[in-house]
């Protein structure tokens, strides 16, 4: 008995959480990423140091990465990227920032959320006003999006329109996009996306081969003149003939 007791001792010592590594991926710079990994490594210190490190799990990780941090005065959000345990004591932890990428109009100002369409805060800023997240770029202001349901969906494509792939980086590319429903029963529903450089994409019947409409749009974009791009609509829907299809038109009323 006394030669399990130490045993069990022994084994508790050797394998219990003794070190935790921070990696960050985050967007408000080298100070702030410091600061913000030294909030996070010790909140999961706190929790985890000395427990068997068999014993802890992703979900104890998570609780104590996806909070609010104070960083340098200014409140963040994180997300848990990855994690893994290196027996026998070490655990490494990798975590993301949530940055503020789009802005919804509310009763009292905006309501901000993340690049994911996950809720990050309330501001009562005019929305009409320039709005910027916290790395300094501007906010994709989304339009006719009540539900969460069609703010998913619209923060999916966006996504997909943000890609390197088409038009790469949603803030740096799109001031607004508006979900337009359609009136009648036998139509479709639309997101028209405003362009910075002041051309309109039109994705009809959005929720039909999305993906495939937008990529089709980053290509007849390449294809323009750098006056065009400046004013005029590309208008993206399927033919009769299923086929996806992309124009652009210098004079159209959406």
């Amino acid at each position: 008995m006394v030669f399990l007791s130490a045993l069990a001792i022994g084994i508790g010592v050797v394998y219990s959480v003794r070190n935790v590594n921070v990696s960050i991926i985050s967007y408000s710079g080298e100070e702030d990423a410091k600061a913000a990994i030294s909030e996070i490594k010790l909140s999961v210190s706190e929790e985890c140091e000395g427990k068997v490190i068999s014993f802890v799990d992703e979900t104890d990780v998570r609780e104590c990465v996806e909070k609010e941090f104070t960083v340098n005065g200014a409140q963040r959000k994180y997300v848990l990227e990855n994690f893994k345990k290196v027996y026998p004591c070490t655990l490494n932890v990798t975590v993301k920032e949530r940055r503020a990428t789009y802005a919804v109009k509310s009763s009292n100002g905006f309501d901000v959320y993340d690049e994911d369409g996950v809720y990050l805060r309330a501001s009562e800023e005019n929305i009409n006003e320039a709005l910027f997240g916290g790395d300094g770029a501007p906010f994709v202001v989304l339009e006719g999006v009540p539900t969460d349901d069609e703010r998913a969906a619209v923060v999916g494509l966006c996504t997909v329109f943000g890609s390197e792939e088409n038009f790469s980086a949603i803030r740096a590319a799109v001031e607004r996009v508006e979900l337009v429903k359609s009136q009648s029963t036998i139509g479709v529903d639309r997101l028209n996306f405003f362009l910075r450089c002041g051309l309109t994409v039109v994705v009809q019947d959005y929720a039909n081969s999305g993906a495939e409409k937008i990529a089709r749009a980053a290509k007849e974009f390449m294809s323009l003149t750098g006056e065009q791009k400046l004013s005029g609509t590309i208008y993206c829907h399927i033919t009769a003939e299923g086929v996806v299809e992309a124009t652009y038109g210098k004079n159209v009323n959406l």
